[in-house]
């Protein structure tokens, strides 16, 4: 988890206690390591990706080239609705949002702490095209 996400963290009254200072370092790959090691040369369409890098969402979203590898749908966790964060982390997730739109997403379901943003060309027919907040899941 990143450092200020701890911190913040710990200064909830529902999180404090979660994290107890243990670090662990962590062998890391940027995002364009990682499709070159799943999927060499060749880049399959993507249809879902999940991003839950406990804090360090910014920058894999910085990192990634959405022109190289855009998938249809994202889930992400944002903080910027939610007031109990500080706003360094809120602006975070503002950032992230920008980015997101810039490379064509549009958010298609959110709570106060997950999003699920789609691509315009997202398919109609998709069974996730059914949801909406009357009978969507609460992450």
């Amino acid at each position: 988890m990143a450092a200020h996400h701890i911190e913040q963290f710990n200064q909830l009254e529902w999180a404090r206690g979660h994290h107890q200072g243990n670090f662990q370092e962590v062998h890391v790959v940027t995002p364009p390591q990682l499709l070159k090691l799943c999927f060499a040369d060749h880049i399959p369409a993507i249809n879902l990706m999940v991003i839950d890098v406990e804090g360090f969402e910014l920058p894999i979203i910085r990192a990634w080239d959405f022109s190289q590898c855009a998938p249809q749908a994202l889930i992400i966790e944002l903080r910027d609705l939610d007031t109990e964060f500080s706003e360094e982390i809120r602006q975070e997730s503002v950032q992230i949002l920008k980015i997101l739109e810039q490379a064509g997403y549009s958010i298609f379901w959110r709570d106060q702490t997950n999003a699920i943003l789609t691509l315009s060309s997202f398919p109609s027919t998709s069974p996730l095209s059914t949801l909406n907040q009357e009978n969507a899941v609460t992450f």
